[in-house]
């Protein structure tokens, strides 16, 4: 399951400790082991982002699996929490015990598995689409590590494709920042906003809290009389979708703190098939959960 069981528990006693205690107080040794189990055995009915989000009950007791930033100041020990969730990554990461597979880029948040990257450089001929083919399309996706992160992303040192699901390469859809991707620091590569950005905690945790969205199976019968099966799957939002609602809200945050008053118009800028529908509703979403610096709800 390519779970780091060492920063899943130290998190998990580093913002619960009473309730980790109480289950070590029931199972003794076993209690990480126990911790595993049931995130294991959710695991197999449930996506991880879901569970980290959603948090685990382990023998009837709710730990949850990473801790969002706080939206308002009024709580040090939130700030504190948020402050614990460990990321970690490892590059060249060998995922398959049985042959040398392995994949350019992992990142891990408290210990679970959440963005799989591979890397390729066009002076060396190859591009995000050779990302995609070489380390997704080609691979064994049985193995749980193209199956537990939320986020692929294939990218060469201009360009970016991101997908939630890795079988096909349809589902991957672009993650650039332009049309033309620019650095926006001397001597990093156009593709910059991916590790910049996309990777920071801050940025990530938002992902969980906010931008995710599951959509469940459905069967219905079509207009020939033939049940349709459509599988679940996970929305995951392009950089520019990110990107505008999220700027946008912190500029509505600022100009209430600077004016006490609402009534900017703003204009934002989204081609045919842009995906407007869903930048409308995660930045209604992000502003209805917006606090100005003195924790006043906007």
């Amino acid at each position: 399951y390519h779970i780091i069981e060492a920063h899943l528990i130290a998190f998990i006693k580093e913002t619960q400790l009473e309730k980790y205690q109480s289950l070590q107080n029931n199972f003794g040794t076993d209690t990480d082991n126990e911790i595993i189990k049931a995130i294991k055995d959710e695991l197999g009915k449930t996506q991880l982002w879901l569970l980290i989000r959603n948090g685990v009950t382990v023998r009837g007791t709710k730990l949850q699996l990473y801790k969002p930033k706080p939206r308002s100041n009024t709580s040090e020990q939130q700030e504190a929490h948020y402050q614990k969730n460990i990321l970690a990554f490892k590059t060249e990461y060998k995922y398959n015990t049985l042959t040398d597979e392995r994949v350019d880029l992992v990142i891990w948040l408290n210990g679970l598995p959440i963005i799989v990257s591979e890397l390729k450089h066009e002076d060396e001929g190859q591009n995000v689409d050779d990302a995609i083919y070489e380390s997704f399309l080609t691979r064994d996706l049985k193995n749980q590590l193209y199956k537990m992160p939320f986020m692929y992303l294939a990218l060469s040192n201009t360009e970016a494709k991101v997908a939630t699901n890795p079988s096909s390469d349809k589902n991957f859809l672009w993650f650039n920042a332009q049309l033309v991707n620019k650095a926006e620091t001397k001597g990093e590569y156009p593709v910059e906003h991916v590790y910049r950005h996309a990777f920071s905690k801050e940025n990530i945790v938002k992902y969980l809290e906010h931008y995710l969205v599951f959509v469940p199976a459905v069967e219905k019968i079509n207009e020939e009389g033939v049940l349709e099966h459509k599988s679940s799957f996970t929305i995951f939002p392009r950089y520019h979708q990110f990107r505008a609602s999220k700027n946008l809200a912190e500029d509505v945050k600022t100009h209430v703190e600077d004016t006490r008053g609402l009534g900017k118009k703003y204009l934002i800028n989204h081609s045919a098939g842009a995906g407007k529908t869903l930048t409308i509703s995660w930045m209604a979403d992000l502003l209805d959960s917006l606090y100005t610096s003195d924790n006043k709800k906007v």
